[in-house]
This record gives structure tokens, sequence and C-alpha cells, in this order.
């Protein structure tokens, strides 16, 4: 089996894995714009569809350097960003760092993600 056959693979598994048992989730980043010549600055925010399931397990959060309240493993087309946010089960959660795995060939980037609560 090719690199590339593998990585697809484990992409595959890990959608059926978060399809079963995550929820949809939302990532929201917001961008603010350099200032124009009047000194105004533009806030952008942008939302993208996912999956996510959250979890309490020691052995999850323990792997991140700072302290949080939850982790997730995510599912999304573009890398969480600390300081953006995930909205998961009507909840909604501060990135704060994000362990991305980003197999060679895949579209889509599953991540662990520490959060707390904005």
């Amino acid at each position: 089996m090719t690199d590339t056959a593998f990585y697809s693979e484990m992409d595959n598994l890990a959608t059926e894995l978060l399809t079963e048992f995550g929820s949809p989730a939302t990532l929201r980043t917001v961008t603010v714009s350099k200032p124009d010549a009047n000194g105004k600055t533009t806030k952008t925010t942008t939302d993208a569809a996912g999956l996510g399931v959250r979890t309490t397990n020691k052995k999850v959060i323990e792997m991140f350097e700072r302290s949080s309240t939850i982790a997730m493993v995510v599912k999304f087309a573009s890398e969480p960003a600390p300081e953006s946010l995930i909205i998961h089960a009507n909840e909604t959660w501060k990135v704060q760092e994000v362990k991305p795995v980003k197999p060679l060939g895949t579209s889509m980037i599953v991540a662990f993600v520490s959060c707390v609560k904005p």
C-alpha cells in the first residue's frame, strides 16, 4: 500500500468515525483588517461547517501544553487557529492550542484541539 493510499484510507476512517460518533460543529474565525487611511478596521467573520467530538479524557487533555477545560477531535476544511471559536452541541469554545493531523493527499484536516469557554 502506498503512503497516499494509506493516508486516504485513514482520512476515510476518521470521517466515518466522526460521522458516526460526532456531531456537527462550526469553526468561526474573525479576522480584522489592517487600518485604512482613516484608521478604521473591518472585522470579517467566516463560518465553516465540520464535525466534532468532545472529550474530558485526561490523557487527551494532557497532550497539550496549556491547561484546558475540554479537548475536541474536529474535522474542518481548514485548520482551527488559536482564538478562533468552535460551536459544538450548542456551546461555544475558544481554541487555545491545535495539534493537526493532515496526511498527504487529504482535503480535510483532523485536529486535536484544546478549548476553554470564551
